[in-house]
């Protein structure tokens, strides 16, 4: 889906799949709320960002198709770091090193996983397996995403100069399901 700002702050468009839907951000006192309105609320509080309201040209199309893929493409890699802190996760190159360098030779000097280990009580190797385990889960999930954002920008690539081809283009569609 591409959500796109129109001419008054009254309203945003929709797209899918090339069909344009009109999606009331105002509402009356008496009426609930448009669930398209709230879809649209959260989807901008994740990090989305809508088209401009006027797409003059294919490079602008192009250009807000690319913010578009971008924010898409954070929300969703957000989903498999969110459970670890942002110093956690700086460390997960170290991690992976010092278990690599474990399951290679298993008296390898690796003070990370050592203090880890102790401090969790397990045996060194125990965390290590983990490490190595959820590195290679993390990677293929990552190298899933990061794939599809690049299929994606080819498409709007091969569209070049064609507004009515890169007008179709959903950059919210064709994602691998979220890992679990």
């Amino acid at each position: 889906m591409i959500y796109q700002l129109s001419q008054d702050a009254g309203h945003v468009y929709l797209w899918t799949d090339g069909v344009r839907a009109t999606i009331p951000l105002v509402t009356a006192p008496d009426f609930p709320s448009c669930p398209d309105a709230v879809a649209y609320r959260a989807w901008l509080a994740a990090g989305g960002v809508p088209l401009p309201a006027e797409l003059r040209s294919a490079a602008q199309i192009a250009a807000g198709l690319r913010l578009a893929l971008a924010a898409e493409y954070r929300r969703r890699i957000q989903v498999i770091a969110a459970g670890y802190p942002l110093s956690e996760r700086e460390s997960w190159p170290v991690q992976t090193e010092e278990a690599r360098a474990l399951e290679a030779d298993p008296a390898a000097a690796t003070p990370w996983v050592d203090a880890a280990a102790l401090a969790r009580g397990l045996d060194r190797l125990v965390l290590a397996e983990r490490i190595r385990a959820k590195d290679d889960a993390y990677r293929q999930v990552h190298g899933l995403l990061t794939g599809t954002r690049q299929r994606i920008e080819d498409q709007i690539d091969a569209a070049a100069d064609d507004a009515a081809a890169l007008s179709q283009i959903d950059v919210a569609v064709g994602w691998p399901a979220a890992p679990v």
